[in-house]
């Protein structure tokens, strides 16, 4: 039952971590806002 647990857990943090690195990768064509609110600031 424990290992059944801990690789449930290990799956569920590769696809968390895989959903997180597809979604970062989508977002970058965009440009950054935070460069825009650090040239706005000054």
């Amino acid at each position: 039952m424990k290992k059944w647990a801990g690789a449930a857990i290990a799956y569920l943090m590769l696809v968390m971590a895989g959903y997180a690195a597809y979604d970062s990768f989508l977002a970058k064509p965009e440009p950054i806002p935070h460069d825009i609110e650090i040239e706005n600031h000054e």
